[in-house]
This record gives structure tokens, C-alpha cells and sequence, in this order.
């Protein structure tokens, strides 16, 4: 929101762009040179579709939308898979 607020639109959907071309299965919470990906993340993946639904409400940005659309319904899924007793709730499956 704060980089929305100082009119960084470009910079915004440059950084949700690249998020969502490294999605497997959800969105990472670490992107690292040296660290690499750490995946399968609950958190990162709901705080990436927040952040995509404020920047389209700020922006304006449709077309963006419907270009990234087929990574929100994978991600969605994601979560929706999660949730094991149809609660509502998405779970972390522990090792």
C-alpha cells in the first residue's frame, strides 16, 4: 500500500508479477540468490492476492488483472486445497 500511496504503480505490479511467475504451488516467502525459494507458503500466498486486490483497486490496472487471472485461480486453489476440514481455514501441512 505505502509504495501504491507514492504512485510506484510500475514497480507494484512489477513485484507481483514476479511473485506470481514463481508460484509452486503457492507463493514463495523468500526469494534468495544465494537461499533460493522457500515454498509451499499459507501466508505469503494470501498477503500476494491482498496485495493484487489493493493495487487493482488503486490502479485502475484491468488489463493486468485479467492477464495474471489464471495465476489467481491456480493460487486460489491452493489455498482452497489446503483446507482439509472445510472449515474456511487453509492449514501448513508439517513435514
Amino acid at each position: 500500500p505505502s509504495l501504491l500511496s507514492l504512485g510506484y504503480f510500475k514497480e507494484v505490479r512489477t513485484c507481483l508479477q514476479y511473485f506470481a511467475e514463481h508460484t509452486e504451488p503457492g507463493i514463495p516467502n523468500l526469494i534468495s540468490e544465494t537461499e533460493g525459494f522457500s515454498r509451499d507458503a499459507i501466508d505469503s500466498t494470501m498477503l500476494w492476492i491482498i496485495s493484487l486486490e489493493y493495487y487493482v483497486k488503486v490502479s485502475g490496472d484491468i488489463l493486468f488483472l485479467k492477464k495474471i487471472k489464471h495465476k489467481l485461480i491456480t493460487l486460489l486453489n491452493f489455498l482452497f486445497n489446503r483446507d482439509m476440514d472445510l472449515d474456511g481455514f487453509s492449514i501448513i501441512q508439517l513435514p
